[in-house]
């Protein structure tokens, strides 16, 4: 398991982020769902959350040292949350059946779904 983003007092580490579709409307990609995609950040994006609450504009940390401290207790904490955590095998890998992957406009089982999600056309 990675940890996208981590607080710390009133900074927020980002490690990383949706790949925007739209970026003007910040929108996901229409295959979110069964590709998800993300922008890896090293170092993480830092903002100051009660400045930024909207999360806008990262700060630079060789411009603020207070962040920059802050980032390097983020990324620590990350790695030990990351370190605690059990991997257990995805069910989906270990009986690939068809009937466990999410495919939009095909709720209901059936061959038209099937079909849809051997072919990769479920439109997620």
């Amino acid at each position: 398991m990675e940890v996208a983003a981590v607080r710390h007092g009133r900074f927020k580490a980002h490690f990383a982020t949706t790949r925007w579709e739209d970026e003007a409307t910040q929108t996901c990609p229409a295959g979110l769902i069964c590709k998800c995609a993300a922008v890896l950040h090293d170092p993480p994006l830092v903002f100051d959350i009660e400045a930024d609450p909207a999360e806008l504009a990262p700060l630079d940390l060789a411009l603020h040292a207070d962040a920059a401290a802050a980032a390097e207790r983020m990324r620590a904490a990350r790695g030990k949350q990351e370190a605690s955590v059990k991997y257990v095998p995805s069910q989906t890998e270990l009986r690939p059946l068809v009937s466990n992957f999410p495919c939009c406009g095909y709720p209901h089982p059936g061959w038209r779904r099937t079909l849809a999600v051997l072919l990769d056309r479920c439109g997620c």
